[in-house]
């Protein structure tokens, strides 16, 4: 369901006369997602602290970035 009003928003945002570009909405949406998944951070069920080093975190949190760039951006540019 939830999909289907993503697609009705989405398609009503891109045919405005001031629809921004898809750039530009693709980069829109990766913000709002980024800043929902620091605002879920916290309801994670796992304990980083015994289990994972500091170095692991940060090399994981890399490849994320990485990653969700080349898959809006980058997929939106080609």
């Amino acid at each position: 369901m939830i999909w289907i009003i993503y697609g009705l928003v989405n398609a009503a945002v891109m045919r405005a006369p001031d629809a921004p570009s898809g750039l530009q909405w693709t980069g829109l949406q990766g913000i709002g997602a980024a800043i929902g998944s620091f605002l879920l951070l916290p309801l994670a069920s796992f304990d980083l602290a015994d289990t994972v080093s500091g170095s692991e975190v940060l090399r994981f949190v890399g490849w994320a970035l990485v990653m969700g760039l080349a898959g809006s951006w980058l997929a939106t540019w080609f």
